[in-house]
């Protein structure tokens, strides 16, 4: 396949800017559809709005993350797109096809199992001429399929990692963007079909005199306050100058990145040559580093989502856009300090706090307020939303209702604040390390002379 040209990728922009204000509506009416459905409803056609509600769902999700992409303006901003819709299209394709024994719970397979049976039991041809529809579409799905390494994205990207060099490696392997056009543009195509081959199921069960329940909805004004709240947000002087800095800053992950590297390897050859060397610190210092390393992608990705937020350009984009800052404090707060006991022990602050030294005094005293200060941020809802979020499908649990619903409640400021709660409390972190560190030297140097 050619490269994809510069007119092909403006056309593809605008219209996914058009497309996403389109069809959000018309999933909220195939939800509403869905949970009208009864035993009544045959299962073919049942399973029509679930099938069309997760293909707009998809779209809308992809080409919100692609708009951000194109309207990056910095290289670190275009790399975390870029893992980002990897990482939506690992688990879009759960969604729509499926991995593995969950391939049969996905919407998709249970469709073609129903028009199966109806070939078996129905000489009405319709029938046949779906199946045939139904079997020339799937190989273009299994096309799409994901590789290991869209899986190790994903995880790297939702997650984080307790080793931060590797989140660093993937964000940094993250340069094809035109690689990324070639591989999206067949994926939006694909899910076009499937969406024609709705209607077709539709039309032939409504040949046959069996119709899906009618419903009118209206309120879609609930993301109104999020096109609202962006405007005000983006009038904020401020808020701009402090995004652009963590941006501007963004070439300190590559020289903390080296640091910590360096540091593993002195701690590796410590460990290798024991009888040699006695070294312990260099495990400190690792904790250390990869504490700011941490800390400085967590700020980086911030700005890049707050920019992608507030250029965002139909109100469906902001709340899919938001949902990110669940995410990502979720994945720097288990790192960091923990949600459960077994994390906390095994956290980065875990760690941190039993390198102090009993005599200092005010080391101590000020490592626990941040304690307190992280104890304060780890929210139970967090956790539960974050996981809804990440998982699209939950084995038979079909999860888009639930996340739209709570996309859709989310209240932008309590993001906002709670978002720019972690960002002071890690700034007080990264400022205590930095003194720690040097209050350690300074006595280490002093013991020496």
């Amino acid at each position: 396949m050619g490269l994809a040209s510069k007119e092909s990728i403006e056309k593809l922009v605008k219209n996914a800017s058009l497309a996403v204000g389109d069809m959000y509506p018309i999933i909220k009416q195939d939800m509403h559809v869905m949970a009208e459905c009864d035993d009544g409803v045959l299962p073919l056609l049942r399973l029509v709005p679930e099938l069309r509600m997760n293909v707009r769902f998809i779209l809308v999700d992809l080409e919100s993350s692609f708009r951000a992409l194109m309207n990056a303006s910095s290289a670190v901003e275009k790399r975390l797109h870029l893992i980002n819709i990897r990482a939506d299209i690992y688990e879009s394709y759960k969604l729509l096809y499926g991995y593995g024994k969950s391939r049969q719970h996905t919407a998709w397979s249970k469709i073609g199992g129903e028009l199966q049976a109806l070939q078996e039991s129905s000489a009405e041809k319709a029938y046949e001429q779906l199946g045939k529809e139904y079997d020339a579409i799937t190989p273009f799905l299994v096309q799409i399929k994901t590789s290991l390494r869209d899986k190790d994205n994903r995880n790297l990207t939702y997650h984080y990692d307790g080793n931060l060099l590797k989140v660093y490696q993937n964000i940094l392997e993250a340069t094809d963007e035109e690689g990324m056009c070639r591989r999206i543009i067949p994926i939006f195509d694909t899910l076009l079909a499937v969406l024609i081959f709705c209607d077709h199921v539709e039309l032939v069960e409504k040949s046959q005199g069996h119709v899906l329940p009618k419903t009118d909805v209206r309120d879609n004004y609930k993301l109104t306050i999020q096109r609202l709240f962006a405007k005000t947000l983006g009038s904020n002087v401020r808020m701009r100058q402090i995004t652009k800095q963590f941006l501007d800053n963004a070439s300190q992950i590559d020289t903390l990145a080296k640091t910590t590297k360096s540091l593993v390897n002195i701690q590796e050859y410590a460990k290798t040559n024991c009888s040699l060397i006695d070294f312990p610190e260099a495990g400190n210092m690792v904790k250390m580093s990869q504490t700011h390393l941490l800390i400085q992608i967590m700020l980086v990705n911030i700005a890049s989502d707050l920019n992608a937020y507030l250029n965002s350009g139909s109100e469906p984009e902001y709340a899919f856009i938001m949902r990110r800052l669940t995410v990502i404090r979720y994945a720097v707060l288990s790192q960091l300090f923990g949600y459960s006991d077994d994390e906390r022990e095994n956290s980065l602050w875990a760690s941190i706090y039993k390198m102090i030294p009993e005599n200092y005094d005010a080391f101590v005293c000020s490592a626990k307020q941040i304690r307190m200060e992280l104890e304060n941020l780890i929210d139970a809802s967090d956790k539960k939303i974050r996981t809804l979020y990440t998982h699209l499908i939950n084995r038979r649990r079909n999860n888009v209702p639930a996340i739209i619903a709570t996309m859709e409640a989310a209240n932008p400021v309590t993001e906002l604040k709670k978002t720019e709660a972690l960002v002071r409390a890690t700034t007080k972190i990264s400022r205590f390390l930095k003194a720690l560190m040097d209050k350690l030297a300074k006595d280490a140097h002093a013991k020496v002379n």
